[in-house]
């Protein structure tokens, strides 16, 4: 019996009365409730999802659907690491990395490329959507989303929003450059203690970097569409209730495999599909997994 099956045996035990429903999406901010706004943390006594012993067969590496009448119209869900242990080590920053804080140099704190919780194996800073969202007015957000410089990296690493939004940019550290490309595009400078907004008005990825610090990097996701969320800690996340339909849904994450490892230049970014039928009163839980080979 494959490692799924097993997984499939388990996941209602994991979804059931033991276990409390996620609570609603805060409107306010649209695809953040896995960062923190309404998913469980670790201490809310939720348990961690059902991770079982090897996985083999044709199924390797496809996401697995469940769907449910406990949660009508939401999608909801993890993404998993299933690949080697070795690479869901957090990367340890080479000594040649520094970064200028208070006038003096020192070691680039990097946030790690692949973020694993080492208990139930949920990979952070993956970003989750619908291809094809319902038609509805755009919730905005009421401030603007923020990125800062610390310690020559980029915080927070991954981030999503809705088109409209404003991107607010500083630094801690003594300066700071952003070099935006992608959805938007433009380039800056900033000493400590000043701060500069960008609009996001184009829907797409934007990827940030920094002429100073090569192995800087920060994605933020725009979408024209209310239907995304960004895995927090666990791996979860967690979708606005949709109508009964058919939907595809995708997850991204920037890549892990380094073709530069003085540099930390990752090798591509990985994406998968689920596709999910839901009924009339249906939600779904949805496991995303992620292997070595999605970065060969």
């Amino acid at each position: 019996m494959s490692r799924w099956h097993l997984f499939a045996l388990a996941l209602p035990l994991a979804l059931g009365c033991s276990r409390p429903a996620l609570p609603p999406a805060n409107s306010d901010k649209p695809g953040q409730q896995a960062k923190g706004d309404s998913v469980p943390g670790p201490n809310s006594g939720v348990q961690p999802v059902p991770h079982t012993v090897e996985k083999t067969g044709p199924e390797t590496g496809k996401p697995f659907v469940k769907t449910s009448k406990e949660q009508p119209g939401v999608l909801s869900g993890w993404v998993l690491w299933e690949g080697s242990p070795e690479l869901a080590k957090e990367p340890k920053t080479p000594s040649e990395h520094t970064t200028w804080v208070g006038g003096k140099q020192v070691p680039a704190q990097l946030s790690p490329r692949l973020e694993v919780h080492q208990a139930n194996k949920g990979v952070a800073n993956a970003v989750v959507w619908l291809v094809k969202a319902p038609a509805e007015p755009l919730r905005s957000r009421s401030e603007p989303l923020q990125v800062s410089q610390q310690n020559g990296d980029f915080r927070p690493h991954v981030q999503a929003a809705p088109v409209g939004t404003e991107l607010k940019m500083g630094t801690t550290d003594d300066t700071a450059d952003f070099r935006a490309r992608g959805a938007a595009g433009f380039t800056l400078s900033l000493p400590r203690g000043k701060h500069a907004k960008r609009p996001l008005s184009q829907a797409g990825l934007v990827e940030l970097s920094s002429d100073a610090h090569a192995w800087q990097s920060g994605y933020v996701w725009v979408f024209d569409h209310n239907y995304f969320a960004v895995t927090d800690h666990d791996g979860r996340f967690r979708l606005p209730a949709i109508p009964p339909g058919n939907y595809e849904v995708m997850v991204w994450h920037e890549g892990w495999r380094l073709k530069e490892p003085q540099r930390l230049t990752v090798t591509h970014h990985v994406q998968k599909r689920a596709s999910v039928k839901l009924a009339e009163g249906d939600g779904a839980t949805i496991l995303f997994p992620l292997l070595d080979s999605d970065v060969d």
